[in-house]
């Protein structure tokens, strides 16, 4: 065991997203240092992965208190790492009140796990970002969500001396990152990926994975009954968004960038028949347009059975439109004109860690990258 995990020998530990890809991987870094964490989990479905371990599972979920209840008994911390991307912010937070009430009951520290989505969109011109940035608003979906579960956390850490920490992650990549990895790597191998000229001189602030577990683990050795919230970011401010594309496609072996001006990617966007023929291969557009937004929430209500078929269904669908083309969502344009840093020094102090370069985290993800895609072919 490592000096790093040492003081946790005696604690019960719980995780909550465990199935996840933070949550896994922080699961993944216990078991190895031979520390057994307590899972709750919804749908077992999806912890094919977590098998390899023993482990002491929970059938339940946050909305259901007596499954809940059973799950934080003598619990000393409980790290949240999930969100539901399916359920509504009444729901989470109604979930997050149980939690946060039963944790008071057994004197659990939770250690939450938000995004740095609570400040976007960022500034388009140079700018740094810290944990007293401006927030986002309502239009921003998955922000706004963080940001209420947040200030629920805060309400009782302040009245009730909840001990809590927060952190609020950037772009999250490396093993395992379906958003930040498999997800860009997929879309490079199956067709071409359209970036803006601005992408070059953008910034995309990126966070090696273990280093976010790192930040959680170390957080275990402290007390916060003072709001305690902490952006957490790596170390590069000079990684623009084609910088992270490119090397991903050089350990592909590919040439799929398309540099694109960005007045004419807006333009083809609001022909409304080439925005569903481009949306199609890239379903994440359609967040841009109020008919097609609201038909993908709710189809993302379906039964798991029922979106595989849609799935199966889009992505063969769009082979018969041509190669696939993956225009950028306006999130994404956003992005890609974006300068802005986020600044991490007030966690990096506190916790006295350097997180891994971008360089040193690709060097890991480039295995894993070789590892996995070889796997599917």
């Amino acid at each position: 065991m490592v000096d790093n995990f040492k003081h946790l020998e005696n604690k019960k530990i719980g995780i909550i997203g465990a199935t996840g890809f933070v949550g896994g991987r922080l699961f993944e870094l216990f078991k190895k240092n031979n520390i057994n964490p307590r899972i709750l989990v919804r749908n077992f479905s999806k912890s094919a992965e977590l098998s390899v371990y023993d482990h002491s599972d929970f059938y339940g979920d946050l909305l259901n208190r007596q499954e809940l209840e059973k799950f934080i008994n003598g619990l000393d911390i409980c790290f949240n790492c999930a969100h539901d991307f399916t359920e509504s912010q009444e729901n989470m937070l109604k979930g997050i009140q149980n939690l946060v009430e039963l944790c008071l009951v057994n004197n659990t520290k939770i250690i939450h796990l938000s995004s740095v989505a609570v400040h976007e969109p960022f500034q388009i011109s140079n700018n740094t970002i810290d944990e007293n940035s401006k927030f986002c608003d309502n239009t921003n979906i998955y922000g706004s969500i963080k940001l209420a579960i947040e200030k629920l956390l805060i309400e009782y850490q302040k009245n009730k001396n909840l001990d809590l920490v927060i952190f609020r992650p950037t772009n999250i990549y490396g093993p395992k990152s379906k958003a930040w990895t498999i997800g860009p790597c997929n879309k490079l191998l199956s067709g071409e990926v359209i970036l803006t000229e601005k992408s070059k001189k953008s910034i995309n602030n990126l966070i090696y994975v273990d280093d976010v577990c790192s930040y959680m683990i170390n957080s275990t050795k402290y007390i916060f009954m003072e709001e305690s919230i902490f952006l957490i970011n790596g170390p590069d401010s000079n990684v623009s968004w084609y910088d992270f594309y490119d090397i991903y496609q050089k350990i592909l072996k590919k040439n799929s960038l398309i540099i694109k001006d960005e007045k004419i990617i807006l333009k083809d966007n609001r022909n409304f028949l080439k925005f569903l023929i481009n949306g199609f291969k890239n379903i994440s557009m359609y967040n841009d347009n109020k008919i097609t937004s609201f038909i993908i929430e709710n189809l993302k209500k379906l039964p798991n059975n029922i979106k595989s078929k849609l799935k199966i269904f889009q992505k063969d669908f769009s082979s018969k439109l041509g190669k696939p083309i993956f225009y950028p969502n306006m999130k994404e344009i956003q992005d890609y004109r974006s300068t802005s840093y986020v600044n991490s020094d007030k966690a990096a102090k506190f916790f006295n860690f350097t997180p891994t370069s971008f360089k040193q985290g690709m060097v890991k993800t480039k295995d894993f990258i070789e590892w996995y895609f070889e796997k599917l072919n």
